[in-house]
């Protein structure tokens, strides 16, 4: 009996520890900076501890209730392993929205059943059941174990503050906002002068055509000019436009010192330094850290009974989250402008080198998180236009202060500065002339896009000037007159990619698309072929 406790016991930590946590660790990878094997040594600790308590228990118990004592822990491991393991609660790719769970009569009835039945079988069949915990325990331990050995991930380097800060006398900044709408941009500044006049001799395009509804599809136009074809499969066409075509790698063989900040899915394009934004604003001690909380609150999740999952699930923030040190950011959006905030403030002369830097911040993706005076929520809000029109603001706040700090340090026209976003959001654009489903394309598919050109000072101008997500690295060719081609195509039509979002789409060859042909601004439907299927939910990612 005390062997079945200490069995138990060894079941229930190595599923919390490594089975639950390996699972959730390489289905989210990209949520994680640090690789398994670094969480590994703290999830031994834990799983070390949880035996620890169960042999103290079986040394412990009082001769006469040590029988029922074993059997009620028995029952414990195995309904564990089975909500954990066979059952569980699919929460999907880290996305940041909300998961909504009902408490089904039907489930918690299955449990219970579930554990009136392992009761009754480790009650009749002690040996076995012991032996059998121990086994599945074993597999538990040995397939975390081989995982670790053989990922391929590396851990982030240590950032190199001075190529990351410092800029010379010939300088690109492209800064990414995540989904910021065009429309929604063009609200702002209308509303606020002052915002005009910090982006001092900027050129504000408001007819740029994003090539799909997600970050996916769309980094490899703006990277490497590439056009995406249905059917293409997606990972080399991703790795062959960011890796190995990308205009920072262009402009690495004109000798700049080329950096990009955010990585999307690990591919650093070549000749490129890249630099994750939580490696840049936490310690690896507190990303070690923050990382075990979240792979254990997982844990805990998983394996709760049903009663226990929306407590345990704590809004997305998972059962650990108030130990979590203060200066890792709540969310993508904060973190967005803490980096960007970071960056302001560390920004220096002194490069001998032309440089180029690519800062991609999740600010100011969906979901909504930040209020007013841009404090966080606690959790997602609801995405009304107001709502999200104010969560832009912040983001073109945080931007503003990198404007003021290359002005203070007189770098400001020394640079060549992009400000653009990967697509819009599932937001209708207040320019759309006609209602319908349509509307939600002419959100999606007009990114913000403003460049200042070396030197360029002067109030903001609007141009009508037709643009497509693929011309950004020729515009960025031209400008820096440093890489080719440097001569921006005209386009008969403009081909934007729908596709409804599914978290899987990161790992598959290839997704299902629709395409549509834009003949005009995106804001006009006449411009749009026939519309069809378009989803009331905006993408995740």
């Amino acid at each position: 009996m005390r062997l079945l406790i200490i069995a138990s016991g060894l079941l229930i930590a190595t599923v919390l520890c490594f089975a639950v946590p390996h699972d959730f660790y390489f289905g989210n990878t990209l949520e994680f900076p640090l690789r398994f094997s670094t969480y590994l040594p703290l999830l031994t600790g834990a799983a070390v501890a949880i035996v620890a308590i169960a042999a103290v228990i079986a040394i412990a118990a009082p001769r006469l209730i040590v029988k029922w004592v074993a059997v009620a822990l028995g029952a414990a491991a195995v309904l564990v392993y089975v909500n954990a393991m066979v059952i569980g609660t699919d929460v999907g790719t880290l996305t940041g929205n909300e998961v909504a769970f009902s408490v089904s009569g039907g489930r918690s009835l299955a449990e219970l059943a579930i554990m009136v039945v392992a009761a009754v079988f480790v009650l009749n069949a002690r040996k076995f059941v012991s032996m059998a915990l121990v086994f599945l325990a074993a597999g538990n331990i040995v397939i975390a174990g081989y995982s670790a050995i053989t990922e391929g991930k590396k851990n982030p380097p240590t950032p190199d503050e001075g190529k990351l800060y410092s800029m010379g006398d010939k300088n690109l900044l492209v800064i990414l906002l995540d989904g910021f709408p065009s429309d929604v941009f063009g609200q702002i500044i209308k509303a606020d002068n002052k915002r005009k006049e910090a982006l001092d001799g900027f050129t504000y395009f408001e007819d740029m055509a994003a090539i799909s509804a997600t970050t996916y599809l769309a980094l490899p136009s703006i990277h490497g000019g590439a056009i995406y074809q249905v059917g293409q499969p997606l990972r080399p066409y991703f790795i062959d436009a960011v890796g190995k075509n990308s205009f920072l790698t262009r402009l690495a063989g004109a000798n700049y010192d080329s950096v990009l900040v955010n990585p999307m899915l690990g591919v650093c394009p070549e000749s490129a330094t890249c630099y994750l934004p939580e490696a840049l604003l936490t310690s690896r001690a507190e990303m070690r850290w923050n990382g075990l909380l979240t792979l254990l609150g997982v844990s805990a999740f998983r394996a709760a009974p049903v009663a226990f999952k929306e407590a345990s699930y704590n809004h997305g923030k998972w059962l650990f989250d108030e130990f979590k040190g203060e200066a890792v950011p709540n969310d993508h959006n904060l973190e967005g402008i803490e980096f960007l905030d970071l960056f302001s403030q560390r920004l220096t002369t002194g490069g001998d080198r032309p440089t180029a830097k690519f800062l991609h911040v999740l600010t100011p993706h969906l979901p909504v998180v930040l209020e007013d005076d841009c404090v966080y929520a606690g959790a997602p809000i609801p995405a009304i236009r107001e709502a999200f029109v104010r969560q832009a603001g912040c983001a073109l706040d945080a931007f503003e202060k990198v404007l003021f700090s290359l002005k203070e340090a007189g770098l400001y026209d020394k640079t060549t500065i992009v400000l653009l976003a990967d697509h819009g959001q599932a937001i209708p654009s207040i320019k759309a002339d006609e209602p319908g489903e349509w509307q939600k394309l002419s959100g999606w598919a007009n990114p913000l896009f403003a460049v200042k050109p070396v030197g360029s000072r002067g109030e903001m101008k609007t141009s009508s000037d037709s643009l497509w997500l693929p011309d950004i690295p020729t515009i960025i060719c031209r400008e820096t007159d440093d890489c080719e081609p440097k001569t921006v195509a005209k386009h008969e039509r403009r081909t934007f990619n729908y596709y409804d979002w599914k978290n899987e789409y990161w790992n598959a060859d290839s997704i299902p698309v629709t395409q549509y042909s834009l003949n005009g601004v995106p804001w006009l439907k006449t411009s749009w072929s026939e519309v069809r299927g378009v989803s009331s939910a905006g993408p995740a990612n």
